[in-house]
């Protein structure tokens, strides 16, 4: 569960930093793709890198690997939907 989530953080976030078109979008998983290699021992230190592979007006297309202590434990793929910007005046993604 914990790995699932971190990879569909991994995703979109990188997203954002990759490409200056979605950087400011939410991106809602449309789908998401992960196969688990090893186990991730507990204390382990998990980092994960990701590519853009295309940008459409409406998706994003996603893939990464994640690392614990130097060893591959997941690949995943993603495709995210570009949604409003964060500053949207509809209120969404603001904090009270």
């Amino acid at each position: 569960g914990m790995m699932a989530t971190f990879c569909d953080m991994l995703l979109p976030i990188s997203a954002h930093v990759l490409s200056k078109e979605v950087a400011n979008r939410f991106l809602p998983t449309i789908n998401l793709q992960i196969d688990y290699l090893a186990a991730t021992p507990l204390g382990s230190w998990v980092q994960g890198e990701a590519q853009l592979l295309r940008a459409t007006r409406s998706l994003v297309f996603m893939q990464g690997m994640v690392h614990a202590d130097d060893v591959a434990v997941a690949r995943v793929s993603g495709i995210f939907k570009i949604g409003p910007p964060f500053d949207d005046a509809s209120g969404l993604g603001r904090t009270p």
